[in-house]
């Protein structure tokens, strides 16, 4: 949550106080139907207190109710607020709006251009505060249009509750051209990413940090190597059930590729397995006829069309979708409580976007699911058994008279082998059985 910087600031909002907070805690739980968490709680406290905020919490721990929470507080004279939050996907925003419309009961709006962006009309409305959260990309905040007419309208902008950009670790993996304090995704290095790129407040008393984490207990990560050609794809294989009956038989997953050309390639792979599978097999004289149709399998990523991926994403909630093949336009933010799988196809560009993908499974209440990571076998070519303990000394070379520090000898692969199956660091490395460690696992 980012103050406005485009206006001259107002004076300091107060602070709230212990009986305050008890009556914002007990506004939350009436109007929610549950009490709000502790990090909820501090997080709409600052906000309503002009503090600068960065929040990092598990997918699916509620982060929405951090910008929903403060439009329960009641200004003087009846004055409303509004709350401008910057969302990186366009399908992300589109979540949002029915998020605060239908869980919190809040007036929202998405501007881009996909609905008409800055028209007049819906220039005139935002100006007239029918919507209590208004959500917007980093280039539709900083467009011309949006910039003469909203943020530089000073009585429309002194009514700005604060300014909150979902998915914060966006600014550092994709660029540093928007502003972002809530992510499940939040490193050393992005977390200094993010505090540079928003010029938060130096002073101690003016930016909090809360940080819960980003653990999902009832979400499994499984590694595993692939074990055919790329090109072929039978790794996926067991997405599609050796005892498929219907499409309830195939669990709800996210697949993702970083590549579009990728995905479609897998989707036909897909299409191909599920048509030969003995129970479509059988009835192959009627495609219309078939137990498990094709179109239970379906492509998601930012080139289809807002309508198909509206469409796309209500078959997959409804469950008449069972594997979506996407990419980040699905899943980030996306609140559908019951994905049993999450699948990463080959390694990622960074482990933070894995985390942040597998925290997609499981979201709803009493859900367990499981994050599957395919990787090359190469991944697995780390020589843990020569690799020294980082030392003062590290950065030592030989002298000339060749005195100094010698190099650590290369072990063989036989070496590396049989300390990883002692250290059960081995684990997933075949089709064979895992081996139970016998040694001190150092990891």
């Amino acid at each position: 949550m980012r103050r406005s910087q485009t206006h001259t600031p107002s004076s300091p909002r107060p602070r709230l106080s212990p009986e305050q907070l008890q009556e914002l805690s007990a506004k939350m739980a009436e109007a929610y139907g549950w009490a709000p968490k502790d990090f909820q709680l501090r997080a709409v406290q600052a906000q309503l207190e002009g503090q600068d905020i960065i929040v990092q919490a598990p997918t699916g721990s509620g982060k929405t109710a951090l910008a929903a929470g403060p439009h329960l507080w009641e200004w003087p004279e009846g004055e409303k607020r509004f709350t401008l939050m910057v969302c990186p996907l366009l399908s992300l925003e589109e979540e949002m709006v029915r998020t605060f419309e239908l869980d919190f009961g809040l007036k929202a709006v998405a501007l881009n251009s996909k609905n008409g962006a800055c028209s007049p009309i819906r220039i005139r409305e935002i100006l007239e505060m029918k919507y209590q959260i208004i959500l917007l990309s980093p280039e539709m905040l900083q467009s011309r249009t949006f910039t003469d007419r909203v943020l530089r309208n000073s009585t429309f902008m002194r009514r700005m509750l604060s300014m909150f950009i979902d998915e914060a670790h966006c600014i550092v993996h994709w660029g540093r051209t928007s502003a972002s304090t809530v992510t499940a995704t939040l490193t050393a290095r992005v977390y200094r990413g993010i505090y540079s790129s928003l010029h938060f407040a130096q002073s101690e008393a003016q930016n909090v940090f809360v940080n819960k984490g980003n653990d999902r207990s009832n979400v499994s990560i499984v590694v595993r190597p692939f074990e055919h050609p790329l090109n072929t794809y039978a790794d996926l294989d067991f997405l599609l059930p050796k005892t498929l009956r219907s499409p309830s038989d195939i669990p709800l997953t996210y697949l993702y590729v970083d590549h579009k050309v990728t995905g479609g390639e897998i989707i036909d792979h897909l299409i191909s397995q599920l048509l030969e599978h003995p129970m479509n097999a059988a009835r192959s004289d009627n495609i219309h006829n078939r137990p498990v149709p094709s179109g239970v399998i379906r492509p998601f990523n930012a080139n289809m069309s807002q309508a198909y991926r509206n469409n796309a994403m209500a078959q997959f909630r409804a469950g008449n979708v069972r594997i979506l093949v996407c990419t980040d336009a699905a899943g980030m933010g996306c609140n559908i409580p019951n994905i049993k799988r999450v699948v990463q196809w080959k390694l990622p560009g960074s482990f933070s976007q894995f985390i942040q993908r597998a925290g997609r499974a499981a979201r709803g209440p009493g859900q367990t699911g499981v994050a599957i990571l395919l990787v090359e076998k190469s991944a697995y070519n780390i020589d843990i058994v020569s690799a020294p303990a980082p030392s003062i000394d590290s950065k030592k070379t030989k002298k000339p008279d060749g005195s100094g520090p010698p190099r650590a000898g290369r072990a063989d692969a036989k070496q590396v082998r049989e300390y990883a199956i002692a250290h059960g660091l081995a684990r997933g490395g075949s089709k064979k059985d895992d081996v139970m460690p016998s040694a001190h696992n150092p990891i």
